[in-house]
């Protein structure tokens, strides 16, 4: 029993240790107003308009940050700050179920008019939880918040002009590191959906390339000629290729 009981603590130590953490800050600020059927909509550059059917639409930030090789996200923490309040009051657009352009159904309008009395702050979950996804082998947590507060009783609206989002890790359950491939395509791909790039210089790259061929095709002799075709098509691009007999 006490082999058992050393043998968790160590365990849970190890885990511990290989534990990081990530830090990213938003910021936010000039917010767009526009005006939809008699209601208010309120955007940031970057943010996309997200709800539930029949409450107020507020913009929604985006969460897609690259996690530390052999990683995953297990928790996630959202601190807002710097408020600003919008003068005026607002009466913000009621989210609406989307329809797809073939349904020609008449929907009807939603809206959760006891919500809209309610003098209470909204949203009151202001972030979502994260999720651990991956690109050719590199790790991405993905998730979202808003920065808006809107009270519907008296329409005031206010903002988090910075956002800092902390995202805990532990050492992934599931080894993918046979997918990395960080080829110059697969580099700029990562960098693209990557709100902290600079992440993606703590990966150690592995070489697919077998004497500095990304594909070697090995067949009869006599068959290397009809793979000439197939040849200059992957050799005009960024896969280098060679058939050999």
């Amino acid at each position: 029993m006490k082999k058992l009981s050393l043998f968790l603590t160590l365990l849970a130590i190890a885990l511990f240790a290989q534990a990081e953490t990530i830090q990213h800050v938003y910021h936010f600020s000039q917010p767009i107003v526009s005006e939809r059927d008699g209601y208010q909509q309120i955007g940031f550059q970057g943010c996309l308009p997200n709800g539930t059917v029949g409450e107020p639409t507020l913009p929604w930030q985006s969460i897609s940050l690259m996690l530390p090789q052999g990683q995953e996200a297990v928790a996630v923490n959202v601190a807002f700050s710097d408020f600003m309040e919008l003068e005026g009051s607002f009466n913000l657009y009621p989210y609406q179920r989307p329809r797809p352009i073939s349904n020609e159904e008449e929907i009807p309008f939603a809206k959760n008019e006891a919500l809209y009395r309610s003098g209470s702050v909204y949203p009151a979950q202001s972030f979502s939880s994260v999720n651990t996804q991956y690109l050719n082998g590199v790790a991405f947590a993905f998730g979202g918040f808003t920065p808006v507060r809107y009270v519907p009783s008296t329409g005031k609206v206010s903002y988090a002009r910075t956002v800092t989002v902390t995202i805990e890790t532990a050492m992934s359950r599931d080894d993918h590191s046979r997918k990395l491939w960080l080829t110059p395509e697969n580099e700029q791909s990562i960098k693209r959906l990557a709100q902290n790039a600079n992440m993606l210089g703590t990966y150690t790259h592995r070489n697919r390339a077998i004497g500095g061929y990304d594909m070697l095709v090995i067949t009869a002799e006599e068959w290397v000629p009809r793979f000439g075709e197939y040849l200059n098509l992957y050799n005009g691009g960024s896969r280098p290729t060679r058939a050999n007999p």
